[in-house]
């Protein structure tokens, strides 16, 4: 990282500087809409004008043969909007605010402006020459109808002292690699993001060559552990996917929530702030202390994922929506662990048992007062936490990573089906059948060929060729009266509800109990992740007199009700200080 320079510039700075844009790079290419929302957003900005607005990083190196021009490697584009929006601005004066040429277009002595003075009304691409100059065309116009508009716009004062801060981050390579770095740009090899730039922000030239290199092979190490599923299942909200993953324990330190879009605003943090201890006289120490509070943070990261209650409370907090930030800072606060387990303690009761009074027999009956909803499924995942948190052993932990990666995510399932309505449509009976056919083909081998059973498989393995819906669908229902008969009444009790993955719960729609156990418990083969909890009910794990291992009886989902008060009770009273 040595050939890098990285620092901010304002369009004011930019003020007669010559820009060189290599034939290699692709024309320019903006619409009405890009145009437009740039000149909105640096308009919004002016209005409510908060530290800088960043525009994006350009990249550039020095041409080998003149030191006073800049060739563009990368953010041509918005480089030259940018110049389309000054000149519109400026050109009562008669002035060119900075220069940009063009290797593809070397009769344009005088570069962009020189096309612009030349500019023929005609929308023919043809007149024009080029598609860069109708682009160039269209993009001037969409400026001037902007501005038409927006009659005193505060842009108006742009790149004027006393104007909008709006700058570029300038990320100048050192060494004449243009070409190279401008196929590893458009390769996605280097990804010009907040985690990026902030890294060149550690390792620009200014450092000791030996402090650089420690600190990049650092950077590296942490980078790996991000990519390790399990640690970054644990730590990282539902669909938080940012271009490096390392961002999220940037964006701790500069106080910027994981859920909440702000592009560059991590880069501007440690730039204000290692541009403070430069104007200090004292920028090596600033940048050990950011960099020690990095490593400070990531170290409690770990912590917490090494050990077992702190993971499971934590990861379920950030699963529920609680920001990485607010724990963060919680810990901070806290005297000690303890402290920090009570809080975490508190914050998911108030989810799962809002004003209960912690006992087994108040959770029990506010457990027994729910119905289907939202708030079971909370109660449910806890529950499966509170299980693993419970067991001293800390053998197995769960996996936000598997959970989180769910592709259609997890639905409240019915232990028993509500209903064993046979399906009216092909497709959806097709289905079900296919779901009893493992089960039932089990069974057949062990009774007389007559049997119901033997009569359904061969039934299904001719379905193909001989459709008779009515004769199946009977098939269906005496299956259903037998498989499950009336031991309980349909029921959206929290007794009769499991968290399933969505898939595999509506594959298999309202079939009975035997044949979600055996389709639940031989996921196991095919590498599904099946939850802890999920896999008790079907293995009849919480029923302490399992009579009937193949039907769900009010005696198991009353002991399933106990036994969730039970691990509720234990997990809520006995995790302080664990």
């Amino acid at each position: 990282m040595s050939d890098i320079s990285l620092t901010t510039k304002s369009v004011e700075e930019l003020k007669d500087v010559n820009f060189f844009i290599p034939d290699y790079q692709r024309g320019y290419r903006w619409e009405k809409d890009e145009v437009t929302q740039l000149l909105d957003d640096i308009e919004e900005f002016a209005n409510n004008p908060k530290g800088f607005y960043c525009l994006q990083p350009l990249v550039v190196v020095q041409q080998n043969d003149d030191k006073t021009v800049w060739e563009v490697i990368d953010g041509q584009q918005r480089l030259t909007t940018l110049f389309l929006i000054l000149y519109q601005l400026t050109r009562s004066d008669n002035k060119t605010f900075f220069h940009i040429k063009y290797e593809r277009h070397p009769e344009d002595q005088n570069g962009l402006a020189g096309l612009l003075n030349r500019l023929i009304i005609t929308l023919d691409n043809h007149e024009l020459g080029s598609p860069d100059f109708f682009y160039i065309k269209k993009a001037n116009e969409a400026i001037a109808e902007w501005l038409k508009i927006h009659k005193e716009p505060k842009l108006s004062n742009l790149g004027i002292k006393g104007g909008p801060d709006i700058r570029f981050i300038w990320y100048q390579l050192a060494k004449k690699d243009s070409i190279p770095a401008f196929i590893r740009l458009n390769a996605g090899k280097i990804r010009l993001g907040d985690a990026e730039l902030t890294r060149a922000l550690f390792l620009r030239s200014d450092v000791p060559e030996a402090e650089r290199l420690k600190l990049a092979v650092r950077w590296d190490q942490i980078e790996r552990r991000f990519q390790e599923p399990e640690f970054w299942g644990f730590l990282s909200p539902k669909d938080y996917n940012p271009e490096s993953r390392i961002e999220l324990l940037f964006r701790q330190i500069a106080g910027e929530q994981t859920n909440v879009v702000s592009k560059w605003k991590i880069f501007k943090y440690f730039d204000d702030e290692l541009k403070k201890s430069c104007d200090d006289g004292g920028a090596k120490k600033t940048r050990t202390e950011l960099w020690t509070k990095i490593e400070d943070l990531f170290s409690m990261l770990e912590e917490w994922f090494e050990t077992s209650d702190l993971f499971h409370l934590v990861g379920f907090l950030i699963e529920c929506g609680i920001p990485l930030n607010t724990l963060v800072k919680n810990a901070e606060a806290k005297k000690d662990k303890n402290d920090f387990r009570s809080f975490l303690n508190e914050q998911i009761k108030n989810m799962v048992l809002p004003k209960i009074n912690i006992s087994e027999e108040k959770i029990k009956e506010y457990l027994k007062s729910l119905n289907y909803g939202k708030e079971i499924k909370t109660i449910l995942l806890c529950l499966n936490l509170a299980t693993l948190v419970n067991d001293k052993t800390g053998t197995v932990r769960f996996s936000f990573h598997a959970y989180k990666n769910e592709a259609n995510g997890w639905d409240i399932e019915h232990i028993r089906a509500t209903e064993s309505r046979s399906p009216k449509v092909e497709k959806e009976l097709k289905s079900a059948l296919c779901v009893i056919k493992d089960y039932a083909e089990n069974v057949a081998k062990r009774r007389e060929p007559d049997t119901l059973y033997a009569k359904i498989v061969e039934k299904l393995n001719g379905y193909a060729e001989k459709t008779n819906l009515e004769e199946l669908q009977n098939l269906y229902q005496a299956a259903i009266q037998d498989l499950d008969g009336d031991e309980i009444g349909a029921s959206n009790d929290i007794s009769n509800l499991t968290l399933l993955d969505a898939e595999t719960n509506r594959g298999y729609g309202n079939s009975p109990f035997q044949v979600k156990r055996g389709w639940i418990l031989g996921l196991d083969s095919q590498a599904k992740y099946i939850l802890p909890c999920t896999r008790n009910v079907f293995n009849k794990g919480y029923s302490c007199n399992p009579k009937h291992l193949l039907r769900w009886t009010k005696d198991d989902a009353w002991d399933y009700l106990d036994a969730m008060s039970k691990t509720l009770f234990k997990f809520f009273s006995g995790s302080k200080g664990v």
